[in-house]
């Protein structure tokens, strides 16, 4: 069965199987859904950081191969999504110890880099980045995020 994405409302009662976040529902978030049907299997969110795109997610059942695909899926579509508003650059912070998530994310073309926004270097945590533009809006973005 395809799979489709879409935009929706974090706080729609058939996601909450995934465990979305509640303050996902705010401004300058836009939040999609990977569904299967009717089924959601997945979810990923683009937070406009005035200057550069943050990604949280993506969040995805099944695991596994079938997953991988979601989740590119997903990044895919918020890359389209932050190239439509401006932004040239996409951030991620990953968990150190999450290898699998992290392969995804450089599968994509994204490549690690130092901490960015307000998060602060540690060893548990992971922090990638991928140029998706010409255009760039480098506002309080760190060192590593400046214009391509």
């Amino acid at each position: 069965m395809s799979v489709t994405i879409r935009t929706e409302n974090p706080l729609s009662t058939d996601t909450a199987c995934l465990g979305v976040a509640a303050d996902l529902a705010g401004r300058g978030v836009q939040f999609l859904v990977a569904r299967q049907g009717e089924r959601p299997v997945g979810w990923s969110a683009l937070l406009d950081r005035l200057g550069y795109g943050e990604i949280e997610g993506p969040v995805v059942q099944p695991q596994g191969e079938a997953g991988d695909e979601i989740g590119r899926a997903l990044i895919a579509a918020l890359e389209d999504s932050a190239r439509d508003i401006g932004l040239g650059c996409l951030a991620r912070r990953s968990a150190a110890n999450r290898a699998d998530e992290i392969a995804l994310f450089q599968k994509m073309g994204f490549t690690e880099r130092g901490p960015f926004g307000g998060y602060t270097g540690d060893a548990g945590s992971v922090f990638l980045e991928k140029r998706i533009g010409l255009y760039f809006r480098g506002v309080d973005t760190g060192p590593q995020l400046s214009p391509a």
